[in-house]
Order: structure tokens, then C-alpha cells, then sequence
């Protein structure tokens, strides 16, 4: 049996919001990283000298985010990638270095929820799984 294709609109829709949706992703999973590596008790200025690149990649995906029109039949998934952005870009600015970074797991898991929430994924809109992921962080990344 072959599966019934999406409407076009939806297509269109889907092409315009993947890339966003993928670069978000990756974001998380990159901040996700310098969180876990930073736990293990590595050099902290090593963390930080991938954050100016962590930054220019986090405002390169909010003008993206602001180019797009909120997408007809894609709303949840267009809101959740502007709601996984807004927790990115509090836990980048938690990583200046003068705020507790306490918030930090829980804001990346903020983001990661938001993310799964408008997943669609038999449109290739599937957050990455830290669960499974090399960096799970055993524990600091409760679903």
C-alpha cells in the first residue's frame, strides 16, 4: 500500500521549516555538550571559547526564525522551534559566567521538550535524542 502524500501546502511548509528546525537542534545539542564536558570537569575556558561560534550560529537561526511567516499547518511546530530558540539563548547568556548556572539542564531541557513537542516526524521534523546520544549526561538529561 502506498502511503497517501501530504498536500502540497504542507510540503511547501515542510521544505521552508526542516532546515530551521534541524539547526535548532543541532544547537541544542552543541550547548548540550559544553554543558555535559563542563560537568566532567573540564577546562572551563575551553567551553567558552566555542561560545562566540555558539552565539553568531543561535542569532543566525533567531533572523531565520524571524524571516519565516508562521507556517498554516506547521503553527506548532514553527512555535516550538521559537520556544526551544528563546531557552537556547537564556542558557547561552547563563554561560557568561556571572549567573548560577544551576538553570542551565533545566533550561536545554526546556528547549529539548519544546522541540519534541512539535516534532513531525514523517516530515523530518525529529529533534535529536540526547537520551541515546554518546552525551546522554547519564542522569542530566531526565525525559
Amino acid at each position: 500500500m502506498i502511503p497517501a502524500r501530504p498536500p502540497e501546502p504542507l510540503v511547501a511548509e515542510q521544505l521552508a521549516l526542516q532546515p530551521l528546525y534541524q539547526r535548532t537542534s543541532r544547537l541544542l545539542g552543541q550547548l548540550a555538550g559544553i554543558l555535559l564536558l563542563r560537568a566532567a570537569g573540564a577546562d572551563p575556558d575551553r567551553g567558552h571559547a566555542h561560545l562566540p561560534a555558539l552565539g553568531a550560529q543561535y542569532a543566525a537561526a533567531c533572523d531565520a526564525y524571524r524571516r519565516l511567516e508562521t507556517p498554516r499547518h506547521l503553527a506548532a511546530s514553527f512555535r516550538a522551534i521559537g520556544e526551544a530558540l528563546h531557552q537556547i539563548g537564556a542558557a547561552l547568556g547563563e554561560f557568561d559566567g556571572r549567573s548560577p548556572r544551576s538553570a542551565l539542564p533545566a533550561r536545554l531541557q526546556a528547549a529539548r521538550r519544546a522541540l519534541q513537542q512539535g516534532s513531525r516526524p514523517a516530515l523530518g521534523l525529529l529533534p535529536i535524542d540526547l537520551d541515546s546520544a554518546c552525551c546522554a549526561g547519564h542522569g542530566h538529561f531526565p525525559a
